[in-house]
């Protein structure tokens, strides 16, 4: 299995399922705003960004 297979697949039950377990392990590892540590946008790329209606943590 490749890395980003095992990134895409935390992110993924994160946002579909509510499943932070091994997004929480990877978390630290996100490009973030340095000020307040939000990586919506700069770390993670929502596509396509209309009509999103899922939460991003910060």
């Amino acid at each position: 299995m490749q890395l980003a297979d095992m990134v895409a697949g935390a992110t993924q039950r994160y946002f579909e399922y509510g499943d932070n377990r091994w997004i929480e392990c990877i978390r630290p590892s996100f490009r973030c705003y340095s000020r307040t540590r939000a990586i919506d946008g700069y770390g993670i790329a929502r596509f396509p960004k209309i009509g999103w209606t899922g939460t991003v943590f910060n």
